[in-house]
């Protein structure tokens, strides 16, 4: 067995050096001795502490042939240090446990190795590549020796690890030749492949690694297409290594920085890509000791697309977030800077790349803070603002269920009532705003013509036709006017049903309130009646009125039951404020005309979709003809976000004479609550119809039927028997005989021709009460069996004395008598086309409906024996 003297570590360190003249021909290896290398390994591992010996000795001799090297730059001084560069690799490699007794070794002789191998004097000479090799390759070995929790705990270890880092940073700076960050990048691998990398010292790391990376792949270094090329190839490329840096080129360096990228990203959690991202902006932003990059077209654009795509897919949507926090943190160069992230954004949410947990109402508070920050700093930069509006576009790409767009309204629009009242903003700055976050709604809808949208989703925002502007108000019907020519076409499409009257009708109420309140200001004295904290000071424009027809034209087709609930009451207590003498100013005169034309025309509307022609005719004889000139155009708005000047008011010369012609709101109240279909669609009767269109109303009371979703009282009984047009003895008194509840049904069944086509029509119900196996096995018998099937339900449960049905099945069962529930049952209509239009097609649906709601909660009649 080798045999060790005790203080033997200076011989066995000197003996591992050539002699004087073997000195000379070291060139080009450098090697130490090979045999008493051994000895000094064998030594060191046996006893590690002795380590810190040896490396006070190599740091003696590392300090002494350094300055001996730069006094005079000979082939002996250069192999010296060389040599002793070796000794110390070779003990690193070699003597892992021991790298705590090392580290003051490394971190003293890299940073001379370093300083020796600069470039020095005025003629600035080049790097000496083999010092710079030997030294990265220490470091690589050195980093990779270490266990990950050490750099934290050991002072002497993190600070030979950071001041290693620092010493080889001076490779890859500046002007630096593709040689040299070949070797750079050489060493940081080592420390890319070890555990040390990923620990909270990562961000760290980054400040010290990352600048130089961007700069290899950066435009000044080597072209974009190029780079992008590069890119695509980098998973098969091999790990770089010393021996093929002689004659490197641009090319390869650009290569191995690409590796060093992805490897780095492929081992980064979302914490550690939130900072190696943060790290980057800071180098686009020239914060880095170089310039800002925001100019350099696409680059930026790619760099941040490569982050997002190398990453872990459980990380990538760091990227997203980190980028709209940016948008929101102004620095310098503020424009260029804002549409290189936004287009980022765009790149991003547009490519194939998945992201999964996106939080959303994250991103796009952020998105709509910075579109309001940017329209409060400049409305005219159009430009800057559609672009957040096309990135919150795409960020409604990623909804992961179709509801979610229905969020995106609901979020946006609380936005939009702050803007509006907000005290601290100029008037001109609501105005634009509120009209970019209106444009954005709209693009939304237009981005998403599949998507279905409920009509509550807009609850509030009816607060905005309070505005002052006439634009923002103008702008609020037209988004409004989009959203429901969207849903008409999902309707014709059959992609979805009409709005149910229980879901929408409480916006409607408060949307029917405010039109009411605009159309009237400045003839009637309450109309400003406090809906809200905001006191109209103005009038409406020819604008208001032309918008709110296009937009109640669409509503009754999207909404027909709703909206006629909603409106009807509001239009006729308007229609009297048209009932107005002759003799009024102009201006008064063509806002009175303006009315009774919206009144009249919304009327029409409702006659054509309701298939009430009395009414119509009406309209068309009495009304609509006294008018004149004075029917107002809707302006034409753009698609896209445009600052928009005040529409124009009233002209002080009158169109017409103010019309004489009151309106005869008893004929419209009477043919409106006589129409059958309305009556089943609303589940209410004549009288109920009757009384809630002559009701007072006022908008206070309004409100309030808002705020209860309010709606004519449900006659069950009446409804039935109306669906049906018959003049069935079937009504719900206190008793009633079986024989002629027999001969009621049997009467139906005979008359059953006269029922609708689709009352029967489970699939063609608006609203599905009901699961689609419940409502496919409910209980319906057809035409050619009613008889018979009427005749044996009965049979099984008269006796031969007739028997009176309770008033009710909840009757105290104390009474003795045995009770059983029978199931009414319905004679079935056969298909038939509709007599006529779009109006039997609604009210057959939603009798349906009412029909399977009645089925399935099982009312019975309760026969007492």
């Amino acid at each position: 067995m080798l045999c060790i003297p005790k203080a033997n570590h200076k011989r066995l360190v000197d003996d591992c050096y050539p002699t004087s003249k073997a000195l000379v021909n070291a060139a080009p290896e450098y090697r130490p001795n090979a045999n008493e290398l051994g000895r000094l390994v064998y030594y060191a591992q046996c006893k590690p502490a002795k380590l810190s010996k040896v490396g006070r000795l190599l740091m003696t001799r590392a300090s002494s042939e350094s300055r001996a090297f730069m006094t005079a730059n000979t082939e002996k001084n250069k192999a010296l240090v060389m040599i002793t560069l070796g000794v110390l690799r070779d003990l690193v490699s070699s003597c892992q446990e021991g790298h705590a007794y090392l580290a003051p070794a490394v971190r003293s002789m890299l940073t001379d190795a370093v300083n020796v191998a600069a470039p020095t004097g005025s003629a600035m000479t080049s790097w000496d590549m083999d010092i710079c090799a030997r030294a990265s390759s220490i470091f690589a070995m050195y980093v990779q020796s270490i266990p990950a929790g050490e750099v934290d705990t050991d002072d002497a270890v993190s600070s030979a690890v950071f001041q290693g880092l620092s010493d080889l940073q001076r490779l890859g700076k500046g002007h630096a030749s593709d040689q040299s960050r070949m070797i750079w990048i050489a060493g940081i691998n080592g420390l890319i492949r070890s555990p040390v990398l990923m620990t909270p010292l990562f961000p760290r790391f980054l400040p010290l690694i990352l600048p130089i990376v961007l700069d290899t792949l950066s435009p000044a270094h080597i072209p974009l297409s190029q780079t992008a090329t590069l890119s695509q190839e980098i998973d098969n490329d091999p790990a770089q290594s010393l021996n093929s840096m002689s004659h490197s080129s641009a090319e390869q360096s650009t290569r191995a920085a690409l590796k060093m990228l992805w490897s780095i990203l492929h081992r980064c959690d979302a914490t550690q890509l939130r900072a190696l991202l943060t790290q980057t902006l800071a180098y686009l932003d020239g914060e880095c000791h170089r310039p800002s990059t925001w100019e350099d077209n696409e680059w930026p654009l790619w760099i941040l697309a490569v982050l997002i795509q190398w990453s872990l897919p459980s990380s990538r949507y760091v990227v997203p977030h980190c980028l709209v926090n940016a948008l929101t943190t102004p620095k310098k160069m503020s424009n260029i800077r804002e549409t290189r992230l936004l287009q980022a954004l765009h790149v991003i949410l547009e490519s194939k790349t998945d992201i999964v947990g996106l939080n959303m109402t994250e991103l796009l508070d952020g998105h709509v803070f910075f579109l309001l920050s940017r329209v409060q700093n400049d409305p005219y930069d159009a430009t800057t603002v559609q672009a957040t509006i096309d990135a919150i576009c795409h960020l409604a790409n990623y909804t992961v269920y179709s509801d979610q767009l229905d969020d995106f309204v609901q979020q946006i629009a609380p936005h939009i009532l702050n803007v509006l009242y907000d005290t601290q903003l100029a008037d001109e700055s609501k105005k634009f705003s509120i009209c970019a976050l209106l444009s954005c709604l709209e693009a939304l809808f237009r981005s998403h013509p599949n998507a279905h949208v409920p009509l509550r989703t807009w609850a509030s925002t009816e607060a905005i036709l309070a505005s002052r502007n006439s634009t923002v108000r103008v702008a609020y019907l037209h988004t409004l006017l989009v959203h429901l020519r969207i849903e008409q076409a999902l309707l014709e499409q059959g992609h979805t049903t009409y709005e149910p009257v229980n879901e929408c009708i409480g916006f409607l109420h408060a949307l029917a309130a405010r039109m009411y309140t605009l159309a009237t200001l400045g003839l009637v004295d309450d109309a400003a009646t406090p809906t809200s904290d905001v006191t109209p000071s103005f009038s409406a424009t020819p604008a208001d009125y032309a918008m709110m027809h296009d937009m109640l034209d669409t509503l009754l087709i999207v909404a027909p039951a709703a909206s006629l609930l909603a409106f009807v009451p509001p239009w006729l207590s308007m229609a009297q404020v048209s009932n107005s003498p002759g003799a009024l100013e102009p201006v008064v005169v063509n806002q009175t005309l303006a009315i009774r034309w919206l009144v009249g025309a919304t009327l029409a509307q409702i006659s054509l979709v309701w298939q009430i022609q009395p009414i119509l005719d009406y309209v068309r004889v009495y009304q609509l003809p006294s008018i004149g000139r004075a029917v107002p155009e809707a302006p034409t708005l753009p698609d896209k976000y445009h600052p928009l000047n005040d529409m124009p008011p009233f002209k002080h010369a009158a169109f017409a004479a103010a019309s004489e012609n009151e309106w005869d709101l008893p004929l419209i109240i009477e043919h409106l609550s006589l129409q059958v279909e309305l009556q089943t669609s609303t589940h209410a009767d004549a009288p109920s119809l009757r009384a809630w269109f002559s009701r007072p109303w006022s908008v206070p009371a309004t409100a309030a039927d808002a705020r209860t979703a309010a709606q004519p009282t449900i006659t069950r009984s009446s409804t039935f028997t109306k669906a049906f047009r018959s003049a069935s003895p079937l009504t719900r008194e206190n008793s009633m005989d079986v024989r002629k509840l027999r001969m009621a049904l049997m009467n139906h069944s005979s008359n059953a021709g006269t029922i609708p086509a689709s009352l029967m029509n489970e699939k063609s119900s608006p609203i599905p009460s009901t699961p689609m196996h419940r409502r496919h096995h409910s209980r319906s018998i057809h035409t050619h069996e009613a008889q018979q099937s009427v005749s044996d339900v009965l049979d099984r449960y008269t006796s031969k004395a007739s028997r009176r049905a309770p008033l009710s099945p909840n009757v105290a069962a104390g009474s003795g008598s045995p009770r059983e529930k029978v199931p009414l049952q319905t004679a079935a209509a056969t298909k038939a086309a509709p007599a006529h239009g779009l109006a039997p097609t609604i009210a057959e649906r939603e009798a349906a409906q009412w029909l399977a709601a009645q089925r399935n909660t099982g009312q019975t009649l309760v026969v007492s024996q």
